[in-house]
């Protein structure tokens, strides 16, 4: 059986029943594999796509697959053929040519700096987080602050600069948003912090 042939057959509700996650996949639905409290995922009508918008991750049933199982993209293709009933036909392949990854353009993170010491102890008051914590943050250049969207906030980078998320100084989520974390302008989602 053939991927494309596999993707007529399962589409992300099936596989939503597949893991057990909790609630119903539509529209305006619950992340399946975070705990929040207001809506920041979406499934469309036909089942066939899906979008994280506080992660802005998103994706065909394949990439549900592999997002919800932590399996690599080949061995989530493979497993979403045998999920579809499909015997994996092995592919010929031509021998493999390792190439060096690409460097991306990283993004300007510009604009953010250090906490006075009133935003680094509204902070420390607002998480819970005793204050040398956050002022070792701020020295070592991961948590910045400035204003987004005309609101303060506290911003966390990783130490590359390659990702940034927002957050209201007031604990409030963005309105456009309907989130408490916002992706800098530019700045890589997926990246996970610190990964170097």
């Amino acid at each position: 059986m053939k991927l494309e042939e596999a993707k007529r057959r399962i589409r992300v509700p099936e596989l939503w029943r597949h893991f057990g996650f909790p609630g119903d996949p539509k529209p305006s639905c619950k992340c399946p594999w975070r705990d929040e409290k207001k809506p920041s995922f979406s499934v469309d009508p036909g089942g066939e796509l899906w979008h994280d918008f506080a992660t802005a991750e998103g994706g065909d049933a394949v990439d549900f697959l592999q997002r919800a199982s932590g399996l690599s993209a080949g061995d989530a293709c493979r497993k979403f053929i045998e999920l579809a009933g499909g015997r994996i036909e092995p592919i010929p392949r031509a021998p493999r040519v390792i190439q060096q990854p690409t460097e991306r353009a990283r993004p300007s993170l510009g604009g953010f700096r250090e906490g006075t010491p009133e935003e680094l102890q509204a902070l420390a008051s607002l998480r819970g987080i005793g204050l040398e914590g956050i002022r070792w943050a701020s020295a070592r250049g991961v948590l910045r602050f400035g204003t987004v969207k005309g609101h303060p906030a506290w911003i966390v980078m990783d130490g590359e600069k390659v990702n940034a998320q927002a957050r209201r100084l007031d604990g409030k989520p963005w309105e456009d948003l309907n989130a408490k974390a916002r992706t800098a302008r530019g700045a890589w989602a997926a990246w996970p912090l610190g990964i170097r």
